[in-house]
This record gives C-alpha cells, sequence and structure tokens, in this order.
C-alpha cells in the first residue's frame, strides 16, 4: 500500500502573521526545520520517528519525504546529485550548562540544573553532572577555533541566565558574565563567524523555581527583564536570537513529568501553566525585541521548537486524522499562537482538554465496571483572582454539557457531581495564588470576605432549573482564548475531576 507522499514546508507570506497576535508573532514567515538521528515515540505505535527542532525565521527548508509502508528509505530519499545552495546556512550549536562548567565561579548563581544534579546524584544515569562538563568558560577560544575549522557560518549558544542575574532578576547584574560572552562573541567575529544566541535553554535560576519557576505568571516579567539586559549588552553585535530552546521538554518534561529539571512531576497541570507562561514571555520579548532593537543591526528573532513527526498507521482518514492531531496538541500547541493566523491554542487542543475526556471516561468505568454507580467529587477550574471568571463559567458549562450526554446519551451512571471548590482557599504548594473558588476570598480582609463570582451565579441557575442556560453554546471557547483574557487573570485548563465509585 502506498501512502500518500508527506511534504512538511510552512512558508507564510508577512501579510498572513501581520494580523496574527493573540499570544504574539515572529518575524517569520517561514521554517527550518534540523533533523536528527534520535528516535522516539510517535501516534498509532509506528516502527519509526523522527526528533525535529523548528527554528521560526526568514530561512526556508522544503522538505519533501515519499514514505512506502512496506519499503522505508530512512535516509530520506535516494541517491541524487543535488547540492546545497550557496546561500543555504550551515550551523553548530551548544548550550550553556551542557559545555560551560564553572557552575559557581565569578558570581554565578545555581541552575535547576545544577540543583537537580546535587540533590538527587542517581538523576544522571552515569551520576555526572555540569560543575566542569567541557570548560567552556575558560577554553572559549578553542570553542570559537573549533567552530572556524568546520567551515559553518553561524555558531548558536546560550546564556546562562543566573550567570548573567544571580538573583534571576535586573537587582544584580554580574558584570563578569557578561564579560565572559562579550569575549566569546569578540571572538567569533574575528573568525567571521555570526552568532546566534539562545536567550534560554533550560538553565532557569534556581532562585527563581523556588517561587514557581515557569508556573509563576510574574516569570513573564522576570524573563523580559532578563532579555532586556542582553540586548542592551549585545544587541549591537548579535543579529540572531532565539527566544526559547525546546520549550515542551521544559514544560513537559520538566514541569508535567521528571525527565528535565526541575523534574516536577505534576502532569496534568503544572505543563499547562509552564507552556502558556513561558509563550506569553516569548511574546513579551518579541515585542521587546522588534520596538527597540531590531533596528540596531537589523536582527531577527524566533523560537526553537521541537517535536516528533506522526505518520498514520493506515491510510484510513481516522489514522490520519489521529495523526494531525498527535501534531496539533504537540507541534501546534507552541506553534499554533505564534504563528497562525487566528492565533490562540489549537481548537483541537483546547476542546480535548475541556470536556471531551471526562465524559469519556465516564462511559469507560460504567462500560468496565459493570455499571457502578458515579459520583464526581471534585471538578474545578484555577485562575488568580476576580468576579468576573469568564474561563470558569465556560469550563463549568461545557464539563456539565459533556455530563449531560453522558448521562442522556451514553447511559453512564452518574449519580452526582461536586463543583471545586466553593471557596477560594490555601491551595497547598501554590499558597493563595491558585483560586479555584466559586465565591471569592479576600484574606486582607479581617473577616476574609466572601463574594460570589459569576461561576456561583451559573451553578445555582444551573443547580435550580436542572439545566444548562439557554443561551450556552458548546461551540464557544472564546473565553480561553488570547492572552487578552488568559492573562493575568485566567490559567490554562486546569482541571481536577475525581471519581468516587
Amino acid at each position: 500500500m502506498q501512502v500518500n507522499p508527506i511534504q512538511q514546508f510552512w512558508k507564510r507570506p508577512p501579510e498572513y502573521l501581520s494580523q496574527s497576535d493573540s499570544i504574539g508573532i515572529n518575524d517569520d514567515l517561514t521554517a527550518l526545520v534540523f533533523f536528527s538521528s534520535s528516535a522516539s515515540y510517535i501516534a498509532r505505535q509506528l516502527p519509526f520517528s523522527v526528533t525535529c527542532h523548528v527554528f521560526f525565521s526568514n530561512f526556508v527548508l522544503k522538505l519533501c519525504v515519499s514514505v512506502n509502508a512496506e519499503i522505508l528509505n530512512f535516509s530520506g530519499g535516494l541517491k541524487s546529485n543535488y547540492t546545497f545552495p550557496k546561500n543555504f546556512i550551515f550551523g553548530v550549536s551548544t548550550a550553556a550548562y551542557q559545555i560551560e562548567g564553572a557552575w559557581n565561579l565569578d558570581g554565578k548563581s545555581e541552575s535547576i540544573w545544577d540543583h537537580l544534579v546535587h540533590t538527587n546524584k542517581t538523576f544522571v544515569k552515569d551520576g555526572s553532572n555540569g560543575d566542569v562538563a567541557a570548560d567552556s568558560y575558560h577554553l572559549y577560544k578553542r570553542d570559537a577555533e573549533m567552530v572556524h575549522e568546520l567551515g559553518v557560518d553561524v555558531y548558536r549558544f546560550s546564556i546562562s541566565w543566573p550567570r548573567i542575574l544571580p538573583t534571576g532578576l535586573t537587582n544584580q547584574i554580574n558584570t563578569l558574565g557578561l564579560q565572559y560572552y562579550s569575549n566569546l562573541i569578540d571572538e567569533l567575529l574575528k573568525y567571521n563567524i555570526t552568532p546566534m544566541v539562545t536567550i534560554y535553554h533550560w538553565d532557569l535560576p534556581q532562585k527563581l523555581q523556588n517561587i514557581g519557576g515557569w508556573t509563576n505568571s510574574h516569570i513573564v516579567d522576570y524573563y523580559t527583564d532578563y532579555a532586556k539586559v542582553l540586548f542592551d549588552a549585545f544587541a549591537g553585535k548579535v543579529k540572531y536570537w532565539v527566544t526559547f530552546n525546546e520549550p515542551m521538554q521544559t514544560c513537559l518534561e520538566g514541569y508535567g513529568g521528571t525527565y528535565r529539571a526541575p523534574a516536577l512531576n505534576r502532569h496534568g497541570i503544572a505543563e499547562y501553566l509552564c507552556a502558556h507562561n513561558l509563550l506569553k514571555a516569548h511574546a513579551s520579548v518579541y515585542h521587546l525585541f522588534n520596538q527597540n532593537y531590531r533596528h540596531v543591526n537589523k536582527g531577527k528573532i524566533g523560537l526553537s521548537l521541537d517535536s516528533n513527526w506522526a505518520e498514520p498507521k493506515e491510510d484510513t482518514p481516522q489514522d490520519r486524522q489521529a495523526a494531525e492531531l498527535y501534531l496539533k496538541t504537540h507541534l501546534g500547541w507552541y506553534a499554533h499562537p505564534v504563528y497562525s493566523q487566528e492565533g490562540n491554542y489549537p481548537p483541537e487542543l483546547i476542546k480535548l482538554v475541556v470536556p471531551f475526556g471526562f465524559r469519556r471516561l465516564l462511559k469507560w468505568i460504567t462500560k468496565t465496571y459493570n455499571n457502578v454507580p458515579i459520583i464526581v467529587t471534585e471538578n474545578g477550574y484555577a485562575d488568580f483572582s476576580g468576579l468576573e471568571d469568564k474561563a470558569r463559567v465556560a469550563y463549568y458549562s461545557h464539563y456539565l454539557n459533556a455530563l449531560l450526554h453522558a448521562l442522556h446519551e451514553d447511559k453512564s451512571n452518574v449519580q452526582g457531581y461536586f463543583a471545586w471548590s466553593l471557596m477560594d482557599n490555601f491551595e497547598w504548594d501554590d499558597g493563595y495564588v491558585s483560586r479555584f473558588g466559586l465565591y471569592l476570598v479576600d484574606f486582607k480582609s479581617p473577616n476574609k470576605t466572601r463574594t460570589a463570582k459569576h461561576s456561583a451565579k451559573l451553578y445555582a441557575s444551573v443547580i435550580k432549573s436542572r439545566a444548562l442556560p439557554k443561551d450556552y453554546d458548546p461551540e464557544d471557547f472564546t473565553a480561553f482564548s488570547g492572552a487578552a483574557l488568559l492573562a493575568p487573570s485566567i490559567l490554562p485548563l486546569l482541571c481536577i475531576h475525581r471519581l468516587l465509585l
């Protein structure tokens, strides 16, 4: 069976992105796709996959691969006489933590990777750490020489946030850290090598992680301040900038899982907060650069995304849809808010996160466990504050709608539903930052004044009428759309539902 050719090339005229700004836009109209040889899991359990990093900028790479389901050419194509264009850019990349060493020298403070490997000696397979690494902090001249020996055009390296700002904030700027990177940049320019700077490559200052890291909405301002320090210091010498390296690794594997620092293992909560704040930070820094620094060196700024390719297991509509859904809920999670014309997260992701899985779960329990009675004991949504909690209203409306369909169409044996929570409370390790309540609590007032939010009025009306409001629209997800509504008072879809069987 022949599988339709895969064509993966993204090219957008300037006017296509000019109106896109629910999260922020990039200047870049095309995608450059770098493929590594590492294999990973893929949708529908395919026997192969490819990992790619995508840096969006004004570079163009068109990739067209024909795949035969029976005979696979893993090299990407047959032998040919093709050559790379003369203006094709070759580069080589590194990351600060992985090569610099000098983890506590000349004013540098602890990063989340320093902290993780020092406090959990078994985290790294061989028990090693990056305390010295390749010692590029002292051997940067040899590094530049090696780049020159390769003959590449561009050297992409990252700057260590805690080496520049030991507290994570701009109240203390480490001049020795700035001098190190200035020396490296000058050494590269001496060889006519173009520097490309990654502003963040996973080494958050531990002092910022202590207050929530990328799950704390204030990180947007901290990151913007940090980037401004770099732009002020290096914009005259550095033309190409990358805001973030592989944000999915940071959020999904660092905050949701345990494969990357800070290894929080708070899947279903932390990665959504991380992704949302990180995207807002990217937008903030993009606009800062665009308005104040682009003209200095005719600079470019972009975002480096990582993704696996998902190939349909069979050439059927269902499998093609599954593969497309995988891409939209992985790469699209980070690319769609920035590069799509409409902005916001992919609609498929929004709809999946809200009520879809809830209804399916209820149906599965009823079928699998012989119609056991179910009471939903917790279902809730967190924001930061405010009485006009439009996103929570929409959240409860969609979930209650899914529950109605579960009862009447799926015949799920659900006998009760409890909203979480009656009022704002002490939310464990989030303290009083996250607000789940139907009632707003003024924790600063002597009487801890309680005031009904709009979501409380919705819930009360549903209980009284036993039905959703007549103006409820199951296709309306606008309450979750864009930075204007999602920030600063609304977090992404942070849901809790517990089932009492």
